[in-house]
C-alpha cells in the first residue's frame, strides 16, 4: 500500500481576530482562569504548610528530644504534625481537583469545536487530507493537551511555589549552605534543554507515523472487499507490518528519552542532599546550626529535590502538549473555501426556478465547465447527458455549492445561490449521488437523516417510490435492520434505493439525481421511474443518467462535451437531429442489444481531486 505524505499545513489560512480568537486553547484557558487561580492558591497553601509548618514542627520535635522534654509534649507536636498533614492534603487535593476539572472541561469543548470545524470545512479539504491524520489529531493530540493543562499545570504551579518558598526558607536558615546546595541548578537547566529538544522531535515523528498507521488500518478495513477479491491479504499485512515496525522504532526512541528523564533527575535531586550533609555536618559541629535545624534543612531540601525530580516528567508532558496544541491549532486555522455570505438569506421558501448564467468552472488550469447557460423552469425536468469527463457531476454540484463557479452565477428563484445561507440552500435540494453513503445504523435512521420525525405515510411513500419496500420483506427486522458500515450488508442497488428513499422523505422542492439508479436492474428502474414521474410533479429536477430509458423521461436533455453544451432539446428532437446525443443513443442501443451492462461503460472519474462527470 503506498504511503501518503502528510498534509502541508504550513499553507494554512491564518484566522483573523485577536490572539484568543486565533488560539482556541488560549481562549478556554482564559475562560477557566478562575479554576486555575483557585488551584494555584490551594497549591500555594499546601506548599507553605509543607515547607514552613510541618518542617518547623519536626525541628521543634528534635529540639524537644535534645532537651529531654516529656512524652506528652512530643505527643502534642505529633498531633500538630498530623493536623498540618491533613490540612495540607485537603488543599493539595483541591488544587489538583480544580486543575483537572478545568482540563477535562477544556478538552470537552475543544473536541466539540473541532468536530464542528470539521463539518464546516468543505470537501476539497478532506480530498487532500488523510482520514488517519485527522483521527490521530482529534484523539491523541487532544489527550496530550488535556494532560498538559490538567495535572501538569498543577504540578508546574506547585514546583514554582516550592522552589521560590523553599529557597527563601533555606536562605533564612543558612545562606552559605543554601547556596552550596543549590549551586548546581544551572546543570539542571542544561539537562532539561538537552531532553526537551529530543523529546519534541521524537514526539512529532511518533504522531506523524501514528497518523499514517491509523490511515493504513482504516483503508484496509474499509476496502476489505477489494483486498479479498484480489487476494491481497498477505500484501496488506506486509505493508501494515512495515509501517507498524516503523511506529515501534519511533515510539521506542521516544520512550528511551522519556524513561531516562526520571533516573537522571533522581540523581540530580539526590545531589542536593549529599551537598547538604557534606557542608551541614561541620556547621552543626561548629555550632552554626542545631541538629534540628539541619534535619529541617534536609527536609526542605528534600521537598525541593522531589519537585526538581518532577521537572523531567513535567517537561516531557509539556513538550508533548505544546506539539499537540500546535497540530490542533493548524486544523482550526484551516478555513472553508465555500462559506456563508455576510448578508445571507435565511428561512427562504423556495419555489425552484433555476438558472445557470455564463457559468465556467476551472480546477487549477483545467477548464471543466465553459460558458454554461441553462434555465430550468419550476416543475420541469432537465436531463444531463455526456461522456465521462464532460462535466456532468460538476454542473449539478454547483447547485448545493459543493463546488463554486469560477465565473458566472447559479440562481434559484432569481437569487444567486451564494446569497443563501448554506443550510437554507441545501434544505431546498434533495440530492442523490451515484455513490450513496449510508451510516452504520438502522435503515430507518438512515432514511430519517434528512427529515426527523417523519409520518408513517411519508415513510411508506418514500419506500414505495424507491421500491425499497420489496427488499424489507426479506429482512427479519424490517426498517430496524442494522446495515453495517457504509451500508456494507446491502447491495449496490439497495444502497442507491435507500439513498433515493432518504431524499424522497426529505420532500425538497428541487431534486438532483446524479446517476442514482446505475446499480438498479432494468425492471426495478422502470418501476421507480414510473413512481418518480408522479413524485416529481411540481418539483424542479436535474438528473444525470447513462440509460436512455431514464434520459427520455426528461422535458429537456442537454448534451455536454468537454464542459460545453453542444445541443439541447427533447429526446425525440435530439435523436432526429442526428448529432452527438443521437450518436450516444445509437451506441447505447447497440450495446443493450448485445446484453452488456451500460454501467460498465462509464465510470465517473475525478479531475484534480474533484468528481468531474
Amino acid at each position: 500500500m503506498p504511503t501518503v505524505a502528510p498534509p502541508d499545513y504550513e499553507q494554512s489560512v491564518t484566522a483573523t481576530g485577536n490572539f484568543l480568537a486565533r488560539n482556541p486553547l488560549a481562549k478556554y484557558l482564559w475562560q477557566y482562569k478562575h479554576y486555575y487561580l483557585v488551584s494555584l492558591i490551594a497549591t500555594l497553601i499546601a506548599a507553605v504548610i509543607s515547607l514552613l509548618v510541618t518542617t518547623y514542627l519536626v525541628e521543634k520535635a528534635i529540639s524537644y528530644i535534645s532537651e529531654g522534654r516529656s512524652i506528652s509534649a512530643l505527643g502534642q507536636l505529633a498531633s500538630l504534625v498530623i493536623v498540618a498533614g491533613l490540612i495540607q492534603s485537603v488543599f493539595g487535593w483541591s488544587g489538583r481537583w480544580f486543575g483537572s476539572t478545568a482540563s477535562r472541561e477544556i478538552e470537552y469543548y475543544l473536541r466539540a469545536d473541532l468536530t464542528k470545524h470539521f463539518l464546516n470545512l468543505d470537501q476539497s479539504f478532506f480530498l487532500k487530507t488523510r482520514t488517519g491524520d485527522l483521527m490521530s489529531r482529534a484523539m491523541n493530540d487532544l489527550q496530550a493537551i488535556r494532560d498538559m493543562i490538567g495535572p501538569i499545570a498543577s504540578a508546574m504551579g506547585r514546583m514554582i511555589i516550592v522552589l521560590i518558598v523553599g529557597f527563601l526558607v533555606l536562605l533564612t536558615m543558612n545562606v552559605k549552605l543554601a547556596f552550596f546546595s543549590l549551586a548546581y541548578l544551572p546543570l539542571v537547566g542544561l539537562v532539561i534543554a538537552f531532553f526537551e529538544v529530543r523529546v519534541e522531535h521524537r514526539f512529532n515523528a511518533v504522531q506523524e507515523q501514528l497518523s499514517i498507521l491509523t490511515d493504513a488500518a482504516q483503508e484496509s478495513m474499509s476496502g476489505v472487499k477489494a483486498v479479498k477479491a484480489y487476494a491481497r491479504e498477505e500484501s496488506e499485512i506486509s505493508a501494515f507490518s512495515s509501517q507498524n515496525e516503523e511506529m515501534r522504532k519511533r515510539a521506542m526512541s521516544l520512550a528511551t528519552y522519556q524513561a531516562a528523564l526520571w533516573p537522571v533527575f533522581v540523581v540530580l535531586g539526590m545531589g542536593t542532599t549529599l551537598i547538604a550533609l557534606f557542608f551541614g555536618a561541620p556547621a552543626v559541629i561548629d555550632g552554626e546550626l542545631t541538629s534540628g535545624q539541619l534535619v529541617r534543612f534536609i527536609l526542605v531540601l528534600g521537598i525541593i529535590s522531589w519537585d526538581l525530580m518532577m521537572i523531567g516528567w513535567v517537561i516531557s508532558i509539556m513538550q508533548l502538549g505544546l506539539v499537540a496544541n500546535k497540530r490542533i491549532t493548524e486544523l482550526f486555522r484551516q478555513s472553508p473555501v465555500i462559506e456563508n455570505a455576510e448578508t445571507s438569506l435565511e428561512n427562504y421558501d423556495a419555489t425552484g426556478n433555476i438558472k445557470f448564467r455564463d457559468v465556467s468552472v476551472l480546477f487549477g488550469e483545467a477548464v471543466v465547465l465553459d460558458d454554461i447557460n441553462l434555465e430550468i423552469p419550476l416543475g420541469q425536468t432537465l436531463a444531463i447527458a455526456g461522456r465521462t469527463g464532460s462535466g456532468k457531476t460538476t454542473l449539478v454540484n454547483l447547485l448545493p455549492r459543493m463546488n463554486d463557479v469560477t465565473t458566472g452565477s447559479v440562481e434559484i428563484d432569481g437569487i444567486d445561490v451564494r446569497e443563501y445561507r448554506l443550510n437554507v440552500l441545501r434544505d431546498m435540494i434533495g440530492f442523490v449521488p451515484q455513490e450513496a453513503y449510508l451510516f452504520s445504523d438502522s435503515i430507518i435512521n438512515n432514511l430519517e437523516y434528512g427529515q426527523s420525525d417523519p409520518t408513517l405515510e411519508s415513510v411508506a411513500t418514500a419506500l414505495n417510490v424507491s421500491r425499497l419496500s420489496k427488499d424489507l420483506e426479506q429482512l427479519d427486522n424490517k426498517l430496524d435492520t442494522l446495515i453495517g458500515e457504509r451500508g456494507a450488508s446491502l447491495s449496490g442497488g439497495q444502497k442507491q434505493r435507500a439513498a433515493l428513499a432518504r431524499t424522497v422523505l426529505k420532500n425538497a422542492p428541487i431534486l438532483v439525481l446524479d446517476d442514482s439508479l446505475s446499480h438498479v436492474d432494468t425492471n426495478t428502474e422502470e418501476e421507480i421511474l414510473a413512481e418518480l414521474k408522479i413524485y416529481m410533479k411540481g418539483r424542479t429536477t436535474l438528473l444525470i443518467a447513462h440509460r436512455t430509458s431514464t434520459l427520455r423521461t426528461a422535458d429537456t436533455i442537454v448534451m455536454l462535451q468537454n464542459g460545453k453544451i453542444v445541443e439541447s432539446g427533447p429526446h425525440t428532437e435530439l435523436v432526429t437531429a442526428n448529432g452527438p446525443y443521437a450518436q450516444l443513443y445509437k451506441e447505447q442501443l447497440a450495446v443493450e442489444a448485445l446484453g452488456v451492462d451500460l454501467d460498465q461503460l462509464e465510470i465517473d472519474t475525478p479531475i484534480n481531486g474533484v468528481e468531474n462527470t
